[in-house]
């Protein structure tokens, strides 16, 4: 049996994720706007426990994650606004 010609000698792994999305509702529950706000400590770090166990992470090879939180491009933003706001028009309509 041949061996491996190569051998992995520390994997690093980077992970941006954007604010999380809310819908606000109204008291019909109907939906009224969104919100984002950033991820907390613990949900980062429940990530990087999933991401460690998906790229098979080992300490003692120097492998590295880092989860970080920014909020993403605001166009996307603007064209959810113009749908919650046509949502809302057709809601009053019918």
């Amino acid at each position: 049996m041949e061996s491996a010609v190569g051998k992995v000698v520390r994997i690093s792994v980077s992970v941006l994720l954007d604010n999380r999305r809310s819908q606000i509702l109204d008291e019909s529950g109907n939906p009224m706007g969104r919100t984002k706000t950033p991820w907390t400590e613990e949900e980062k770090e429940t990530i990087v426990g999933l991401v460690k166990a998906a790229m098979g992470y080992n300490e003692a090879r120097g492998d590295t994650v880092f989860v970080g939180n920014m909020p993403f491009e605001a166009a996307i933003e603007e064209d959810e606004a113009a749908e919650i706001e046509a949502t809302k028009v057709r809601n009053n309509l019918f």
